[in-house]
């Protein structure tokens, strides 16, 4: 906070230059101060809104006049509202440790400061099968062809199984936009919306994006 403190008085002092050479009273002030999330596992859940209290104590030490403020808050509204499905394709037994492959990987889905999946983003698995395997840490892969396709590096699972899915949490901000969507020519995810009814509607069905390499061909709707 005391990084946005020093921002706000620097916004506040240029705000004090300004006035001094243009006739004007009102005056609109944008500010993003990037305030942070909770997002992984061993993160802090208890107050998801300390540090928007916090700002708002900040910005009450300020007398705004006349001004307009806008604050924008940018992911910290919308990191919770959103979920990342994906079916799992196979379950790998190795000498050197046990994998989870799922169907999507880090084209579809980048959480920011995960660390190369060192982190474990909350996340649930969802399973028609009786869960009777005991429980042991996996890695859980994407299907790309490269090593760096690591979602999570260890997660403890309880007999995860091909056709399960793992529901990714809050995915709302830039963990989906931020994947390298059209790489290797990858499908494109579903994109579900959840009704105030709590009825979903397809805002974008599964998507091939092959045609993009091809000049000649029209590409499908």
């Amino acid at each position: 906070m005391d990084l946005i403190k020093d921002d706000l008085d620097k916004i506040f002092r240029l705000r004090s230059e300004i006035s001094k050479f243009i006739k004007f009273e009102n005056f609109l002030i944008e500010y993003a101060p990037g305030l942070g999330v909770s997002i992984f596992e061993n993160d802090d859940f208890n107050d998801t809104l300390g540090d928007l209290k916090s700002l708002k104590k900040i910005l009450d030490l300020y007398d705004f006049k006349g001004d307009i403020v806008r604050i924008e808050l940018g992911r910290f509204f919308v990191q919770y509202c959103g979920y990342y499905l994906a079916k799992i394709l196979d379950v790998k037994t190795t000498d050197i440790g046990d994998y989870v492959l799922l169907n999507g990987g880090i084209n579809h889905l980048n959480f920011y400061g995960s660390v190369m999946g060192m982190k474990v983003p909350i996340m649930r698995h969802l399973t028609t099968n009786l869960k009777n395997g005991s429980k042991k840490d996996y890695s859980i892969c994407g299907a790309l062809c490269t090593a760096n396709d690591v979602l999570v590096r260890r997660k403890t699972l309880q007999n995860p199984q091909i056709d399960d899915l793992i529901v990714f949490e809050n995915t709302g901000a830039y963990s989906v936009s931020d994947g390298i969507s059209l790489f290797l020519s990858h499908t494109l995810p579903r994109i579900l919306l959840l009704q105030k009814n709590k009825e979903t509607i397809i805002a974008r069905d599964f998507k091939e994006t092959f045609w993009l390499n091809f000049s000649n061909i029209e590409l499908k709707n």
